[in-house]
């Protein structure tokens, strides 16, 4: 998912079952979400995740991102 400059990119899921992603500043790679796993729901800078499901095998996630 992009928005303005930022993309969000899905990698997959934990042991946790929890979603985490490559976020990207245009084509710099800047941090990966989460680290470590917190809740489906976190910040980094000005970006914020909040995961609001999981496909059962974890290829999938839906949610919303949030720049400030």
């Amino acid at each position: 998912m992009t928005v303005a400059q930022y993309t969000l990119l899905f990698r997959g899921v934990t042991e946790r079952l929890l979603p985490f992603n490559d976020l990207y500043i245009g084509p710099v790679w800047v941090a990966q979400l989460p680290s470590p796993a917190p809740p489906p729901s976190y910040t980094r800078g000005n970006v914020r995740v909040v995961t609001l499901g999981v496909a059962p095998d974890g290829t999938a996630v839906t949610g919303t991102i949030t720049i400030k």
